[in-house]
């Protein structure tokens, strides 16, 4: 039996044969899993977006499933199941698959699309890593069904590999700026008041830490998030998978500076952090940092330590290595909006 595509319009309505496509992606990222983009489109949007997935398969088998957001109504455009939120996105294709039967798999979503190009001007996926795989399989196979895909650049990832690192070997990487500027804090905040550092990784631990978390967001120069459940909720999926690092540096009884990390496979990565502004003097978020990398290399031994996405100068410092992350996008040139924004990307 030839391979079969169908489209779903609630993530309720993928049927459980896919399921193997979310475990599998990315090995086991929680930004492949279906937790993930449940917790996504109920909490992730000032208003929860309306769903166009293409799924293909071959009998009871999963081969690909392409999530995206259908903006049509507004912007006319198709877009990633994706926003701010989130690290990493790629379409969900099997491992088992072979180069022929990928390219068919995607030679069928591409036809779709090709077929409903009256219905959307703008296809955009994001943040793909620069050397996915997917990327060249994905581009050859829109091609061939007159869909021109192209990549640009679209955000950062600074990172360090770690594989054997110790916190005094780590240590010993960083620019003597980084390193006087955490030995001259440290003393001065010391003799301010009483450092004590929490660690929060399982969900028992988890109310505590979410209400320090809160404390010291409400306090920072980050904006109100659109759902203040998005964060507690998503901590708790992390601590349910073990991956969750939530670290706390208080000032005497206050807390100052928060950071969370989630650590899966090979990588531990910093999602999140905030601090008090109040104590900007003393530097609390890069002491946490440091505080934060020396637990993880003794805990858990990542081979990889990532910032995430993002281009900020304090994470050129810690961090010696870059790569950078993609939008994935097309054009429809038969639609009016869609040729204009073509003719803006030249």
């Amino acid at each position: 039996m030839a391979f079969k595509l169908e489209t779903f319009t609630s993530l309720q309505e993928i049927p459980s044969l896919y399921d193997p496509l979310f475990s599998q992606e990315g090995c086991g990222s929680v930004f492949f899993s279906r937790p993930w983009f449940d917790l996504l489109v109920d909490h992730g949007f000032e208003h929860a977006p309306a769903i166009r997935a293409l799924g293909v398969r071959k009998n009871d088998t999963a081969a690909l499933l392409l999530l995206l957001k259908d903006e049509r109504q507004s912007g006319q455009s198709l877009s990633s199941l994706s926003n701010y939120y989130s690290m990493d996105f790629a379409p969900l294709a099997s491992n088992r698959l072979s180069p022929d039967d990928l390219q068919e798999a995607f030679s069928l979503v591409s036809h779709h699309l090709a077929s409903d190009s009256s219905n959307w001007s703008t296809l955009s996926l994001h943040p793909l890593p620069c050397d996915s795989p997917l990327i060249d399989n994905m581009t050859k196979a829109f091609s061939l069904n007159g869909i021109e895909l192209l990549a640009l650049p679209n955000d950062t990832n600074w990172f360090a590999d770690t594989v054997g690192a110790t916190p005094q070997s780590f240590s010993a990487t960083l620019p003597t700026k980084l390193t006087n500027t955490l030995r001259r804090k440290e003393k001065a905040a010391t003799e301010e008041g009483h450092l004590s550092y929490k660690y929060v990784s399982s969900t028992a631990e988890l109310p505590i830490g979410v209400a320090d978390y809160f404390s010291i967001y409400q306090r920072s120069w980050k904006p109100t998030e659109p759902d203040p459940n998005f964060m507690p909720l998503f901590m708790e999926l992390c601590a349910k998978n073990r991956s969750l690092r939530l670290g706390i540096l208080h000032m005497d009884d206050t807390p100052v500076a928060v950071q969370f990390w989630i650590v899966e496979g090979t990588t531990a990565l910093l999602y999140k952090l905030a601090h008090d502004p109040a104590y900007d003097h003393l530097s609390v978020g890069t002491l946490l940092t440091r505080h934060m990398i020396n637990e993880i290399l003794s805990r858990d031994r990542p081979e990889r330590l990532s910032f995430g996405l993002g281009n900020e100068p304090f994470k050129q410092s810690w961090m010696p290595q870059h790569t950078s992350m993609v939008t994935l996008i097309a054009h429809n040139r038969r639609k009016p909006r869609g040729l204009y924004r073509a003719w803006r990307q030249k």
